[in-house]
């Protein structure tokens, strides 16, 4: 049976659909630039599956980045990625962007020991990231869930006894900060745009393979921070 998915992302300034079979990435279609999301996405869908010969009544799931990014992005994808579902009785999958990032380390050769720590960070803005750890033991722990962190030197100092591997946009700030972990840092992972499709076609497929679907009707995405109303300048 072949697995075949429809893959969105508008976590960031970036807006991607992908479409997969089996985990391999058959079709992919971008449109950079901010507030786009919402006029774009469609059009762009509605492309890629005539590009790559796919009806919608043949798709078995719709993956979506549920999180860390915008929250008007990750609003506008969950919306066109529950649609989808509910017009085509298919299933819908939550895919985390931070695991997203690991994945694309690992496909892009980058070794990882028992032991090590695998933290991806997404910049957040000021000193804050969105960002997990992961104890790369026999078998994987979180040891720091996805969540929006503030950075000081004091920050993975609990990370002891294997390498740190950091990746992201938000290690710029953090090499900045810690000038005494440059050593750590000195080889941080930044992938190029173009990865991240593969990527997250290979762990949507995984998330299908082993039933993790979103079931609740009233699923939004993970924001991992509250979002702040800004107070009226004019009462």
């Amino acid at each position: 049976m072949n697995i075949n998915l429809l893959l969105i992302d508008t976590s960031s300034t970036i807006c991607r659909v992908g479409r997969s079979i089996n985990g391999q990435l058959v079709g992919e279609r971008m449109l950079e630039g901010e507030n786009r999301h919402s006029e774009g996405l469609n059009p762009m869908i509605e492309q890629l599956m005539k590009d790559t010969q796919c009806s919608y009544n043949s798709l078995d799931g719709v993956a979506v980045i549920n999180g860390p990014g915008s929250y008007t992005g990750l609003r506008i994808g969950a919306a066109f990625a529950k649609a989808l579902t509910f017009a085509t009785d298919c299933r819908l999958i939550a895919v985390n962007g931070l695991d997203v990032l690991i994945e694309q380390y690992r496909l892009d050769g980058h070794e990882i020991e028992v032991g090590d720590f695998l933290i991806p960070m997404v910049d957040a803005r000021r000193m804050e990231v969105f960002t997990q750890t992961i104890w790369y033991a026999q078998q994987p722990l979180c040891m720091h869930p996805p969540g929006a962190r503030v950075l000081s030197e004091e920050s993975y100092n609990e990370c002891k006894g294997g390498k740190r591997h950091f990746m992201g946009n938000g290690c710029t700030k953090f090499q900045e900060l810690r000038s005494s972990i440059a050593d750590d840092l000195s080889d941080r992972y930044e992938p190029e745009p173009g990865q991240r499709m593969a990527s997250m076609a290979n762990l949507a497929n995984i998330h299908y393979q082993q039933d993790r679907f979103v079931t609740d009707d009233f699923w939004q995405p993970d924001y991992h921070k509250e979002f702040y109303y800004p107070e009226p300048r004019q009462k």
